[in-house]
């Protein structure tokens, strides 16, 4: 242990940060995989559209990059559902495994070590769903407080939902594997075929493993800012109902997303936009096939709304506090090598 992670142990400031972010996080995670059932039931028991069921057919397109390519084949929404899930779940039991067990990242954030709690990739992956979330929130409340119009998604409800459920995979693949996926690999080459996997799966292999750590470092956040204002434009420029305003938040959110496909691995990206767009509506789906809540009402169905509540004021501050946190210590006080970087 660190010199400043035992001073931190004996702060009961932070003791008191790693409780309070426990009991959101257990929060989020509860909720996380409540939604994973709610999805599957809105899907085969409920009618969001008139004539639309679970053998309808649903058009499926992915991204190269700013370009949407539509698949040849139109699957049922019954398996497009079942098998988004199963990738989710899966990515899930990933990020449970590597790193130290979320229990036991919980447990030093109880006793006031911030490093330890960011040990887990599920701690992880579930703080930068609460940050991105928040922020988000912020940025598109001061650019309506500003008069920009920011859209809505439009098309039929169960359309959208089963949108919400592919962009999260479909999205990560064509925007961050595609642009910063494919420039790691060019950047590994000499590295052998494991290392380009490597490199594919996390960017940021390739500057941490290489003598020539900025050079790369450098390339890599150049193609992290184009993927970032690319997905921004995409939202605006596709044609799904987002305005003009939606910009500033969507070059955010690609910022956040690349940031942890860079740094931590593609399953996090994955998992944290899966948190944003699925997590972040599934409940108001729910709400509507099982009640007629319109799923885009405020405050809408009552779980829907502890979902907001807990992203935006719960985990999402607490992950704010956190970054901010980590972001300023990193700025006066380095961290000396083999100590967990902050987010």
């Amino acid at each position: 242990m660190t010199g400043r992670a035992a001073a931190e142990q004996g702060a009961p400031a932070a003791r008191a940060f790693g409780s309070l972010f426990a009991v959101a996080f257990l929060a989020t995670l509860a909720l996380a995989l409540a939604s994973i059932p709610t999805g599957l039931y809105t899907a085969f028991f409920t009618t969001l559209t008139p004539g639309v069921g679970p053998a309808s057919p649903v058009l499926f397109y992915f991204w190269l990059g700013p370009l949407p390519v539509a698949l040849p084949a139109m699957p049922t929404i019954a398996l497009t559902l079942v098998v988004m899930t199963a990738v989710y779940v899966l990515l899930l039991v990933v990020a449970a495994a590597r790193g130290s067990s979320p229990a036991k990242a919980l447990r030093e954030g109880v006793r006031g070590n911030i490093d330890g709690l960011l040990s887990s990739d599920l701690v992880i992956a579930v703080a930068s769903v609460g940050f991105l979330v928040s922020v988000a929130t912020a940025i598109d409340s001061a650019t309506q407080a500003a008069g920009g119009q920011i859209g809505g998604l439009i098309g039929s409800d169960a359309t959208i939902f089963v949108s919400a459920a592919t962009s999260p995979l479909v999205e990560e693949l064509g925007f961050r594997v595609c642009i910063m996926g494919l420039v790691a690999v060019i950047l590994s080459l000499g590295m052998g075929w494991r290392g380009s996997v490597a490199a594919l799966w996390r960017p940021g292999f390739v500057y941490d493993t290489s003598t020539a750590r900025s050079g790369r470092e450098l390339v890599l956040l150049v193609a992290l800012a184009t993927s970032s204002v690319a997905f921004g434009l995409a939202h605006v420029a596709s044609g799904s109902g987002w305005e003009l305003g939606k910009l500033p938040e969507a070059t955010f959110g690609g910022l956040v997303l690349g940031y942890v496909y860079m740094r931590y691995g593609l399953h996090i990206a994955i998992l944290t936009h899966w948190g944003v767009d699925y997590l972040g509506n599934v409940y108001s789906f729910f709400g509507e096939g099982a009640y007629g809540i319109p799923w885009g009402s405020d405050p809408g169905y009552v779980l829907q709304h502890w979902v907001t509540l807990d992203l935006v004021y719960g985990i999402g501050l607490l992950s704010c506090i956190l970054v901010a946190y980590l972001g300023l210590r990193r700025l006066w006080l380095p961290h000396p090598v083999g100590e967990i970087p902050s987010m």
